[in-house]
């Protein structure tokens, strides 16, 4: 999991019009938004960063002269000589923007407002552009179910701190090495049926499918979602 810490919460964040200015001036400066494990970034549903800002300067001048983005102008005058990239991420149902510092994964928020599923899927900018898919197919009602999993799927055979990955909006999957069982144990039957019973004390059991992978090297336990329709 990445790790990052959020700071500047003293100060007073932007809205939505500001994020809208917010990712026109990405546009303007020619960067996107990179598609890489944007589901596994701490408790964010959803979370992005662009490509490297080429002249952090360059950026203070044009952000003095947006008064909407009188805070990413405070911030960025402050951490003017780090290596940043751009950000945004969903929580829940509220969208937070501002500057990622890209050697230590710190965010430096300096905006946040309410936002729905309908809102994310009509986002249009130049910026957004390799996420658009992401946006389009996503679904925040899906998405917090399957945090609300994640935290309990997190305590499955958890002698050793394994961490649990959303590979996409409906399947949650934990790694495991083989030598962490007996080896007459190590059946597809017997780690799913594993996997079966601890899952049926949660109220979320009844709707979702598990199953498991086993390779030369590891074993794969999942956590599926069941039917498209069941969340939205």
């Amino acid at each position: 999991m990445k790790k990052y810490t959020e700071i500047n919460e003293n100060i007073s964040l932007g809205g939505k019009a500001s994020f809208d200015i917010f990712l026109n001036i990405i546009s303007e400066l020619k960067l996107l938004f990179i598609k890489y494990d944007y589901y596994n970034v701490g408790e964010y549903n959803y979370f992005f960063t662009t490509e490297k800002i080429k002249d952090n300067h360059f950026l203070i001048d044009i952000l003095k002269r947006k008064r909407s983005l009188k805070y990413a102008y405070l911030t960025i005058s402050e951490i003017k000589d780090m290596r940043l990239s751009f950000y945004f991420g969903v929580k829940k149902k509220t969208l937070f923007y501002g500057f990622y510092n890209e050697d230590t994964k710190y965010v430096y928020k300096v905006g946040s407002f309410y936002v729905t599923t309908t809102y994310l899927k009509k986002l249009k900018n130049y910026s957004l552009k390799n996420i658009k898919d992401v946006l389009m197919s996503c679904n925040l009602t899906k998405i917090n179910k399957l945090h609300d999993i994640k935290k309990d799927f997190e305590t499955f055979l958890d002698v050793i701190d394994i961490d649990v990955k959303i590979k996409d909006k409906f399947i949650l999957s934990k790694q495991f090495t083989r030598d962490m069982f007996k080896t007459e144990d190590i059946t597809e039957i017997n780690m799913n049926y594993t996997l079966l019973v601890w899952s049926r004390k949660f109220k979320w059991f009844n709707s979702v499918y598990t199953f498991v992978n086993i390779t030369n090297k590891y074993i794969y336990f999942y956590i599926k979602l069941k039917g498209k329709n069941l969340y939205d």
